[in-house]
């Protein structure tokens, strides 16, 4: 675990950490190619997003031109994703 982080995340529903471990990896593997709201890698976005807000005085950059690239990648992703539905 790294240094930086202030108390271990915590698994789904406590359960052992290999079983978990198989258990997302089976799981992520079917959603490879799905981007909707039930996507477990978006789960895993959104709970990251939600332990660093908690956790972490992080400053929001998305307004800042020196992160505009990160503006830009956003976009064709967004476009890549409809592309595919």
């Amino acid at each position: 675990m790294s240094e930086e982080m202030k108390e271990p995340m915590q698994t789904d529903n406590d359960c052992k950490t290999e079983e978990a471990a198989a258990s997302t990896t089976e799981t992520m593997a079917d959603y490879e190619d799905h981007f909707d709201d039930a996507n477990p890698w978006n789960l895993v976005t959104k709970y990251m997003e939600e332990y660093l807000k908690k956790h972490y005085d992080l400053e929001d950059h998305r307004q800042d031109e020196q992160y505009q690239s990160w503006n830009d990648s956003l976009v064709n992703y967004n476009k890549t994703i409809e592309d595919r539905k």
